[in-house]
């Protein structure tokens, strides 16, 4: 079980999607020497997993992109979710669930309200997949339940 809050307004799409592409690509393990037999063996090598490699270098702009969105946004997000101005995120995972979700005005609230949402999936491991009206102590305006 995991429990915490998120920091940025949104997860990342496009981590998951870059790691599975470049999994795709073969790995030869090491060098296969520095000779010149070696380095025709190298350029075979390159040629053949070039096409597993091109899903991944598509996908890599964007995974760049989407980062370099997410540093610019993130001193901002957590300025403004310190102060309240913008519910944090404050989840919990039990296992390969979905995550449970709630908003929660106040970064000091959210932590406390994690706590809370662990403590309740300890007691019932099958609170992720429980909506929010029949949770017993779930009383927060700005839940939104399962996710």
């Amino acid at each position: 079980m995991k429990s915490g809050r998120r920091w940025l307004p949104w997860k990342s799409r496009t981590r998951s999607l870059t790691s599975r592409a470049w999994d795709w690509a073969p790995d030869w393990g090491t060098t296969v020497g520095d000779g010149p037999i070696s380095s025709i063996i190298s350029a075979v090598l390159f040629i053949v997993t070039f096409p597993f490699m091109i899903p991944a270098l598509l996908i890599t702009p964007f995974f760049l992109l989407e980062s370099l969105l997410q540093w610019i946004v993130f001193p901002f997000a957590v300025a403004l979710r310190l102060i309240g101005a913008i519910p944090v995120v404050a989840w919990v995972k039990v296992g390969d669930q979905a995550p449970y979700e709630e908003r929660v005005h106040g970064w000091r609230r959210a932590k406390a309200r994690s706590a809370e949402l662990a403590d309740l999936a300890r007691a019932n491991p099958s609170m992720a997949t429980t909506s929010a009206a029949t949770m017993s102590s779930v009383d927060d305006p700005y839940q939104y339940g399962p996710r």
